[in-house]
């Protein structure tokens, strides 16, 4: 199994910042060449962690990626997404589901098609 040196080393408790820098993810764990688990707690809408001193800390959205290779065969390996999220208060997790899963596979399919261009341009090298 190969996968694409980055120009960015990570390490558990580092934060990663999506390109536009809208997105916020502490590197939960890392087990190179084989997983990637990033987690973030934020408000739903204005991406500010919540005050977690607080007794009451707001709307949160708490959710997390993992990516996972798995080598299927001696020539090829399988990229695993798992995604999980809770959203607080619990009232609001009912309306929010109904809006938020179908954003989720979007933006998850989205992300896994970019993967696959870019790895297939590296195999096309």
């Amino acid at each position: 199994m190969r996968t694409r040196s980055a120009s960015v080393h990570r390490f558990p408790a580092d934060v990663a910042r999506d390109p536009r820098d809208t997105a916020f993810f502490d590197v939960a764990a890392l087990d190179p060449q084989r997983a990637l688990v990033l987690h973030s707690m934020r408000h739903p809408i204005s991406g500010i962690p919540p005050d977690q001193s607080s007794d009451r800390p707001g709307p949160c959205l708490d959710f997390c990626w993992s990516f996972v290779l798995e080598p299927s065969d001696a020539n090829r390996t399988r990229l695993l997404l798992r995604t999980r999220s809770n959203i607080y208060p619990e009232g609001m997790a009912r309306i929010a589901h109904f809006l938020l899963v179908p954003v989720d596979v979007l933006m998850s399919r989205s992300l896994l098609l970019g993967i696959k261009r870019r790895a297939e341009e590296v195999v096309a090298r």
